[in-house]
């Protein structure tokens, strides 16, 4: 079961998913939080935006920026990842998922935005490949199933996989 993962993103910060794509909180709000649903296979990593290009010239193929069978030759041929069109969205309600980031194949980002706030992200993707942008979310209220978030990190603990009624 794919369960989701929560962080906060403060702008400037750019949130890796494994080798397969990115996300960057270009402006907005100073911070606010998204879920990721993705394999937990697959890991996450957020740098400053302004360092993320060579972040993932130094980590791809490692156990921090993985892409499928990363052997030297198939790495030689990756394709590089490339940014999508910016994406503009608007914070409608508290807690509430305004819009999902797909990223190809390998998941999407679900983004919360504080309500009457406008914010800007661009999303990356080997070849700017399956970059889609879903409105509304298609799990709107998915922040509710977050953990706390853990001390000195930007992550939150994985939450219950079902909200209690």
């Amino acid at each position: 079961m794919i369960r989701p993962r929560a962080y906060l993103m403060k702008t400037g910060l750019t949130l890796f998913l494994a080798g397969l794509g990115r996300l960057d909180y270009i402006e907005g709000p100073e911070s606010t939080r998204v879920l990721l649903y993705a394999s937990p296979n697959l890991p996450t990593l957020i740098c400053d935006t302004v360092n993320a290009d060579e972040v993932y010239r130094t980590l791809l193929g490692t156990e921090y920026l993985r892409v499928p069978r990363a052997d030297p030759e198939r790495l030689a041929k990756w394709p590089p990842l490339q940014a999508a069109p910016d994406i503009l969205l608007y914070g409608e309600e508290k807690h509430v998922s305004v819009a999902d980031v797909v990223l190809s194949s390998a998941g999407w980002i679900a983004i919360n935005l504080p309500a009457e706030s406008e914010a800007v992200f661009r999303a990356w993707t080997p070849e700017r490949r399956g970059i889609f942008v879903r409105q509304p979310a298609l799990l709107p209220y998915g922040m509710a199933l977050k953990g706390k978030r853990i001390r000195g990190s930007l992550a939150y603990r994985e939450g219950d996989a079902f909200t209690k009624q």
